[in-house]
């Protein structure tokens, strides 16, 4: 019998399972989106922050793409999701009202991460092109960092 498996709502690929201790995620091969449950999304900032502060200078973080205003069907139940701001910041993520899932576009969580860290612990964190070298993008490192296995189902 065939997995059934999330896909990308921007692509159409396969997504793979993720995980920060009980915190599931989804992340694209492709496009690095990534779905996370709504009510977990502060503990996932949370944690970055941490690791953020552990290696100053260390990482560089990306600036938010631009939204392309592009309506997505919530890659865990089909549900066409809404965009909006996410929090009181500039940073537009799509919604799924029936399931409680952020999917977050390239580079978003990075954005984000900026406007939590500032707002909440009076960091100031300027994003900064990558450039070429992938190595120093925060974002790209964290979600390498919290892979697991595909082979592993989540139950998410």
């Amino acid at each position: 019998m065939a997995e059934n498996r999330p896909i990308c709502p921007r692509d159409a690929a396969a997504l793979m399972n993720g995980a920060l201790e009980d915190i599931r995620f989804h992340k694209c091969p492709k496009c690095h989106g990534v779905s996370v449950q709504a009510s977990r999304l502060t503990e996932l900032l949370e944690d970055m922050i941490v690791r953020l502060k552990k290696n100053p200078g260390k990482f560089k973080l990306a600036p938010a793409v631009p939204d392309r205003g592009q309506k997505a069907a919530c890659p865990d139940c089909g549900v066409e999701m809404a965009n909006g701001p996410y929090d009181d910041s500039t940073v537009v993520v799509d919604r799924c009202e029936a399931c409680d899932k952020l999917w977050l576009d390239t580079f978003e969580l990075g954005a984000i991460c900026v406007h939590h860290a500032k707002k909440r612990h009076g960091l100031n964190l300027s994003p900064t092109p990558t450039g070429s070298d992938p190595a120093q993008d925060f974002v790209a490192w964290w979600l390498l960092m919290h892979f697991i296995p595909l082979d592993i189902d989540l139950g998410i």
